[in-house]
């Protein structure tokens, strides 16, 4: 069949390797960011000198984020509503309220033998949907609680009890909990234009001011812990709350370049907007903490790989040394696979036991144990959602600071414009021409060029046979030149009326589509290649949807130039988005859209959205234009 003829055509077999132009591209630029900022790292010498770059590092992490929603002066409205009396051990099942219908459970685990006033340990979870009832957090949270130290154990959103989008005719989420509900209402707080992060961090500092309330803790003695997501979380607790005094982040500590070639994509909390751009990596918060006491917890078989740790514990020594404080910078290590173990459990508790109360202990094996998951329930149902009617989660606040946004100072156009010529160099037009392929009345000429150095476009120009068009129809389809035949009546019918069809594959469309990272993964779904890569884009300040808006408009300028046309666009499923924004830059564009695809203010209103493949359309903050 001819359709399979022009489908088929491959331009990595015969030209040019374009599967691994994406990634390539995104690794060449956050390489060089690495570099840059090692250097300014390197150019550290003094006390002064560091507290005047992590204070800069601090107050810029904290505006890519959108700012904390922390304000201690609300309500905790804090109960208790269980007690579970042990020999050892006093556990409490807590829920508060980190600001009005936000409901944040916890466990507090109160050791009865400990000092009359005594720090206190802030535990955040990994991505267990279970949450603080975990068998193995259970254990980790005993081990420190052991050691005379208190712990809070609460429930991130989307964890545990506050899955966000539970519902009870399913008697299950309809967003599955943890990295997927993470990642969900994390598109809609990029499309505003901060980070789902925000959220986690208020609850978190919330929870302090719940230990904190507490007769039985020292306000000064506050310390964070927390392992792979609890690990980013106690990372940014190290950043964020200056009242934590000692940390022991696990199991997520590397650096972004190593994470870079071993790593898929990480979930919303865990993308950190700009900071490779700004030069912000794991070793900045580090950093930022220094001299307080600080244990690194690591596994030797993490997917965080350990050799980024190795460095930024091996670079970041010399700072805490500035302080005479060099032995407070320290690292434990267990030969396993990613998790909380119990060798790390016991060395965070006898660390936390000495950093914080003064006293050197010896976690006692006996106590790593684990309780019936539902008797660590705050709620009667087990799920907030259901008990409390009025529950507000990620999806409701972020609405809420929607609309109370101002639409930004620039109009859209100037926007986008800034956005899609964001770090971008253009080439000299070499379209590279292929062999025409002939079909059933339609002859098919493949095209290849480059936009931006080593970063290649591919297209198939399509035309009924004789014809000399003085129209090209450039096609945005989803698969691209991948998908002729779903669009072949299409494509016939535009040939019929005298176009030139031109389907255009985009960066990581069609032809142009990186390999899989990880066969676990689809390649445009949640967590595949294109996830990754778009994320890698954004800690870069940039976003795959601008980078293809530059292609689109490069492969505007190419076909006017080369072949004297005019120029028009159709477009449907997800890439109308490109479409539709490009009709902001070039308003003189004829545009026709297949579909009725939601704009972007539409997808952060509707707490349901189709979720795949759109990661490549999401623009930080574009949201706010389309209020």
């Amino acid at each position: 069949m001819s359709v399979l003829r022009f489908e088929n055509h491959d331009p990595n077999q015969v030209f040019y390797n374009m599967k691994d132009a994406l990634y390539n591209h995104v690794k060449t630029r956050s390489e060089k960011a690495f570099e840059d900022a090692k250097a300014v790292r390197a150019s550290i010498n003094t006390k002064e000198e560091l507290s005047a770059y992590v204070e800069n590092m601090r107050k810029n992490f904290i505006e890519r984020l959108g700012g904390i929603p922390y304000d201690n002066s609300l309500p905790l409205n804090a109960k208790t509503t269980n007690v579970i009396e042990e020999d050892d051990l006093v556990i409490e099942n807590v829920i508060f309220e980190a600001r009005p219908s936000v409901y944040v459970t916890a466990n507090l685990y109160l050791p009865k033998q400990r000092k009359e006033k005594c720090g206190a340990v802030l535990f955040q979870l990994g991505h267990s949907d279970e949450g603080k009832a975990c068998a193995q957090y259970q254990r980790v949270a005993r081990a420190i609680a052991s050691c005379g130290v208190i712990v809070m154990v609460m429930d991130p959103v989307g964890q545990g009890e506050r899955w966000s989008y539970y519902e009870k005719e399913l008697n299950d989420a309809a967003v599955y909990a943890t990295t997927t509900e993470h990642d969900y209402a994390g598109i809609q707080c990029v499309l505003t234009g901060d980070s789902i992060a925000r959220y986690f961090i208020a609850d978190a500092m919330r929870a302090v001011d719940y230990l904190i309330s507490r007769p039985e803790v020292d306000p000064e003695k506050i310390g964070a812990t927390g392992s792979s997501g609890g690990g980013t979380a106690t990372c940014h607790a190290m950043i964020c709350d200056p009242r934590i005094k000692a940390a022991a982040p696990g199991t997520f500590v590397t650096t972004r370049q190593e994470y870079y070639y071993s790593g898929n994509a990480q979930d919303a909390e865990q993308i950190w907007m700009g900071a490779t751009k700004l030069g912000f990596d794991h070793h900045e918060v580090i950093m930022c903490f220094a001299p307080k006491p600080l244990l690194l917890l690591t596994v030797a078989s993490d997917f965080f790989p350990v050799e980024g740790a190795d460095e930024v514990y091996r670079d970041c020594k010399r700072f805490w040394e500035m302080y005479g404080a060099g032995d407070k910078l320290c690292m434990d290590q267990d030969e396993s696979l990613h998790q909380y173990t119990d060798k790390l459990a016991m060395a965070a508790g006898e660390f936390f036991a000495r950093e914080l109360n003064g006293e050197e202990k010896v976690v006692d094996k006996t106590a790593l144990k684990s309780i019936d998951k539902k008797l660590l329930n705050c709620t009667p149902s087990g799920q907030v959602r259901v008990d409390y009617h009025d529950a507000k989660f990620v999806f409701h606040e972020n609405l809420e600071r929607f609309n109370s946004l101002d639409v930004p100072e620039d109009d859209l156009k100037t926007f986008l414009a800034k956005k899609m010529n964001f770090n971008r160099e253009e080439v000299p037009v070499r379209l590279r021409t292929f062999t025409a392929i002939l079909g059933r009345g339609i002859k098919a000429v493949p095209h290849m060029w480059f936009s931006q150095k080593h970063l290649p476009n591919y297209a198939l120009m399509l035309t009924a046979f004789g014809e000399t068009p003085t129209e090209t129809v450039i096609c945005l389809w989803d698969k691209g030149t991948n998908d002729i035949e779903g669009h072949i009546h299409t494509i016939r019918k535009l040939c019929k009326e005298g176009k030139a069809v031109f389907v255009l594959d985009l960066a990581g469309v069609g032809k142009c589509a990186p390999v899989l990272l990880n066969t676990g993964y689809s390649q445009k779904g949640m967590y595949g290649v294109l996830d990754r890569l778009n994320k890698d884009l954004f800690f870069l300040d940039d976003s795959l949807c601008a980078l293809r808006l530059f292609e689109l408009n490069y492969a505007v300028k190419m076909l006017r130039e080369k072949f004297n046309t005019k120029v028009s666009i159709l477009a449907g499923g997800v890439s109308e988005s490109y479409a539709r924004l490009y009709g902001y830059i070039n308003s003189d564009m004829e545009i026709t859209l297949e579909n009725n695809t939601p704009d972007y203010g539409d997808i952060v209103k509707d707490r349901y959205f189709e979720e795949y493949n759109i990661q490549g359309t999401l623009i930080p903050g574009i949201a706010l234009y389309f209020k």
